[in-house]
């Protein structure tokens, strides 16, 4: 090989080594990347929380209970008090009574004439920002700026009103506030300048930029709005109502709807609107009565009211609970039969929006449950801390002291909230499914890098085999080259 062969050959050669060791570099800087993706997935492997299934303990307490008579006790909350203690009592006992009747009833609700104001679900409002609008027409509002830089150096102590001038900003124009120096305005032009302008085409035509507002309403104040629908039909509006929707401020918006109208209550407001589902609340078809307004009439009079009220103080409590007869409203069931019975319905279901109501049914011999708690109570424990026996104090009205007490002996029983565990067993279940479905994304995630690295190391050692191969004929064509020096001055230097 000649001299000129062998350099030609030596530097072919050497470039494909650079070219080798260049994407050498490069397949180990995609290593490096997939390494520290593979690095990543991991890590959000070891982040992740494995699920624990519920105990049934967390759902688990002790009842105790025991019976005096024909009153069965049951005991709740337990308080220190003192010596003594404040207790829980709750009695379930026989007598009047009123139960639930089984599904509901449906409702009708009372119409009125409702005084309203009209309202939108939305509305369009300025910004304070104006936008450039030359190929849109002129409407109200609009004006021109001469798009003639003004330094704001010859306007701060100048007499110049400062309403005559904008000042861009990002997305437009915007009103002078205060004239500063090193920044520009602009001034305003009124359309008349504008039209008589030789030449228009160093003016803007601006106007302001509108913003879409949804009304926002609290959930306290939804009742105090209306819709009506194409159909005529008027409902107050609430929480879960179709014709809203909850934002993230916790407030609520109006949907905009086609044929929907939205009204608010107002006094004296500028539109009358009829509520037309009837005049009076009916309970299953049946007119409903406030408890005080129903025992006037004549239909209901040969009723005892007495032991109805009787019955409510009983299944809600004594006579200053906060529940009482005042809370419900009654009607007349006639049967086949022709016997009239009263039902009951709270006030709170017939005016709930889903048009149902839970009804009750008086029973001369039903059950009923009081919970009151009861200070200075006596109490009894074995040796594992359960309770055994309670004292109940009877305290004299006039001088708060205890006359005697009430013996009752409990008995202490285990009771699992079956409901709830099931509930959060569910939830762990659903927890470990997701947990199960990431954790095969990651792995799979990774399967695909570490197969793109095995390839990649591959590669790699092909080019690594290949860079060792030319290295060495390298070094052949090197000792060639020198060779021919070598024997070249020995030639002139013979």
């Amino acid at each position: 090989m000649g001299m000129s062969a062998s350099q030609a050959r030596l530097l072919s050669l050497q470039a494909r080594q650079s070219n080798l060791e260049y994407q050498g570099q490069q397949i180990n800087q995609e290593r490096t990347i997939l390494s520290q993706q593979c690095t990543a997935l991991y890590n959000s492997l070891l982040a992740m929380t494995v699920p624990t299934p519920p105990s049934t303990n967390d759902y688990t307490t002790i009842k105790y209970s025991g019976t005096d008579g024909a009153t069965t006790f049951t005991i709740g909350t337990v308080k220190p008090s003192g010596e003594l203690y404040n207790v829980e009592i709750q009695q379930s006992a026989t007598g009047a009574a009123i139960t639930s009747n089984y599904g509901s009833s449906v409702v009708g609700k009372a119409g009125a004439d409702i005084s309203v104001n009209p309202v939108q679900p939305s509305f369009v409002q300025g910004t304070g920002i104006y936008e450039v609008k030359n190929d849109e027409p002129y409407q109200e509002g609009d004006f021109y700026i001469d798009n003639t830089e003004i330094s704001g150096d010859s306007l701060v102590n100048g007499q110049e009103d400062i309403s005559n001038y904008m000042e861009r900003v990002a997305g437009g124009y915007v009103p002078v506030e205060k004239f500063e120096a090193g920044k520009t305005y602009f001034k305003k032009t009124s359309k008349e300048d504008y039209d008589a302008a030789e030449d228009k085409s160093n003016f803007s035509h601006l106007r302001e930029r509108p913003e879409e507002v949804s009304l926002k309403i609290k959930s306290s104040d939804l009742g105090n709005y209306y819709v009506r629908t194409s159909s005529g039909d008027v409902a107050a509006l609430y929480e879960g109502s179709p014709y809203v929707e909850a934002n993230e401020d916790g407030t609520y918006s109006l949907k905009t709807l086609e044929g929907i109208e939205y009204f608010q209550k107002a006094n004296g407001g500028t539109t009358t609107i009829t509520n037309p589902n009837g005049g009076a609340t009916t309970i299953a078809g049946q007119t409903a009565y406030d408890f005080n307004t129903a025992s006037k009439m004549e239909e209901f009079s040969s009723f005892d009211w007495e032991k109805y009220r009787e019955a409510i103080r009983n299944s809600y409590g004594s006579s200053d609970s906060s529940i009482t007869e005042d809370d419900f409203y009654v009607f007349l069931v006639t049967s086949e039969t022709g016997t009239k019975t009263l039902q009951f319905a709270l006030k709170s279901d017939v005016d709930s929006p889903d048009g149902f109501a839970d009804t009750f049914s008086y029973t001369p011999n039903g059950k009923y449950t009081t919970s009151n708690p009861t200070d200075k109570c006596q109490l009894e424990f074995d040796s594992q801390g359960r309770i055994t026996k309670i004292g109940i104090p009877t305290i004299d009205s006039t001088s708060g002291e205890i006359i005697s007490y009430r013996y009752i002996d409990l008995t202490a029983e285990t009771v699992t909230d079956n409901a709830a565990y099931q509930d959060a067993y569910n939830q762990y279940e659903y927890a470990q499914y997701e947990y199960d479905k990431k954790q095969q994304e990651i792995n799979a995630k990774t399967s695909i890098i570490q197969a793109e690295d095995r390839n990649l190391e591959l590669k790699l050692q092909r080019l690594d085999n290949e860079r060792t191969q030319i290295t060495t004929e390298i070094e052949a064509v090197d000792k060639v080259i020198n060779d021919n020096i070598e024997a070249s001055y020995k030639t002139f230097s013979g």
